[in-house]
């Protein structure tokens, strides 16, 4: 399973499950008033797109 390593002060870090950023940035569209759909598929073009530029880079 993959992870996102999240970098704390005095050179500490936190590896999270990947799944949960996505959460919240989810969470934060449906509160500012989006579509659960809408915040879905915005998360889901975003990482289209990074994986695009990565490929391409």
């Amino acid at each position: 399973m993959h992870t996102c390593r999240i970098h704390l002060p005095k050179g500490s870090s936190v590896d999270l499950p990947s799944y949960l950023p996505v959460i919240v940035i989810v969470v934060v569209f449906v509160l500012l008033g989006y579509d659960i759909s809408a915040a879905i598929a915005a998360v889901i073009a975003v990482g289209a797109a990074a994986r695009e530029l990565g490929r391409t880079a």
